[in-house]
């Protein structure tokens, strides 16, 4: 490999651990938001977690048969816009 193909491997490494951390550190801000602010409701925060499973199944199940279908730079231009 040539020296800027590994630092492109770098950078799209350190890219993806950043974006982990940052949905870890998201999840984490906004449960205990909830538990805060719903302390005597329980369901409030099992409602937001189950949500999320279920949003991202649907989506993972949609967003590859879109991306398959040939929309591709469509769906990464919109995405970069949000």
């Amino acid at each position: 490999m040539d020296r800027i193909s590994k630092h492109n491997e770098y950078l799209l490494l350190f890219g993806r651990w950043t974006s982990k951390l940052g949905d870890i550190v998201f999840d984490y801000v906004n449960s205990v938001a909830l538990v805060h602010a719903f302390a005597s409701n329980s369901w409030v925060l099992a409602l937001y977690q189950s949500s999320q499973t279920i949003i991202g199944v649907i989506f993972n199940l949609f967003g590859g048969a879109l991306a398959d279908s040939g929309g591709r730079k469509k769906i990464l231009v919109l995405t970069d816009l949000l």
